[in-house]
């Protein structure tokens, strides 16, 4: 199935916490966007893989061309926040491949800014309800969380994931090595 959902909006309004925001998927022009939000996330060093790395232009706009392609071909959802024209998160499952083709696997980020405001959770519920209805092979999304990170581990936890696994000292954080822990949520019967 070919899916045409480039830019297309799926929520405009408020979150729970009052912040007024549009969710959409990505499209093509977005990467310098999308460039400066995985950078400043990375010297940040906050809670994604890239702890301190510098992405490129030509980096990213691989990345975002892989995307489109993945949601084109109905094997993925996508939804970037948006408030006040600043990008506030981005989030995204992706079907896995093979066997495991009825797996979603989640990625999730927030901006400094944005955190604390209900983004997190508004995206959330967004990109799985976009993953449920857009991707038919689609059972069980799977997440990996720094074990530090608790505040996502609250979130995940309150939309229903459940913790099925850790690996000690799985992470590389702030030079300290912490538990990767591994979560789940079925959607659709198995």
């Amino acid at each position: 199935m070919s899916l045409s959902n480039e830019g297309r909006i799926v929520f405009e309004g408020v979150t729970h916490k009052g912040l007024e925001v549009i969710l959409r998927y990505p499209q093509a022009g977005d990467a310098p966007i999308l460039l400066d939000f995985i950078n400043t996330l990375s010297r940040e060093l906050t809670f994604i893989l890239f702890q301190g790395e510098q992405l490129t232009l030509d980096d990213e706009e691989k990345w975002l061309e892989a995307r489109l392609a993945t949601i084109r071909a109905g094997k993925g959802a996508h939804v970037l926040a948006f408030s006040s024209g600043v990008l506030a998160g981005n989030t995204g499952i992706e079907l896995g491949w093979g066997s495991n083709r009825h797996i979603g696997i989640l990625g999730i980020s927030v901006a400094q800014a944005f955190r604390g405001q209900g983004v997190g959770e508004l995206l959330m519920n967004a990109v799985i309800n976009e993953a449920v209805t857009q991707l038919d092979l689609l059972r069980l999304i799977e997440l990996e969380v720094f074990g530090n990170n608790t505040a996502a581990i609250k979130l995940y936890q309150k939309l229903g994931f459940v913790e099925y696994g850790r690996l000690p000292g799985g992470r590389l954080h702030r030079g300290q090595y912490v538990d990767n822990v591994y979560m789940y949520k079925p959607v659709k019967a198995l």
